[in-house]
């Protein structure tokens, strides 16, 4: 349902990972011009804890307009980093 694009959004900004790939994998599930441009927007926008599941969702379109965007979007230097132990930490003050 497309009416369910705009609150998806919201959750990819979330700190909760597992709320942010499944708000991401749900926008894919959509489909669509409207979920694959929120979702590039959203690449956009994001920073590197976001555009991992997002990047993910973006793949699984599968059309090669979306992967041609993802590929974009990767050469001019957006690609999602591995997350750093030290960004773990600050995400989880728990950890030792």
């Amino acid at each position: 349902d497309e009416g369910a694009i705009q609150p998806l959004l919201s959750v990819l900004t979330e700190n909760d990972e597992l709320a942010r790939r499944v708000a991401a994998s749900s926008l894919a599930l959509i489909g669509g011009p409207r979920a694959l441009n929120a979702l590039l927007q959203s690449y956009l926008d994001g920073d590197n804890r976001t555009r991992y599941p997002i990047s993910v969702a973006i793949a699984s379109f599968g059309g090669a307009g979306a992967q041609k965007a993802l590929a974009k979007l990767v050469a001019a230097g957006l690609a999602p980093r591995a997350v750093a132990v030290d960004d773990v930490r600050r995400a989880n003050p728990n950890l030792p």
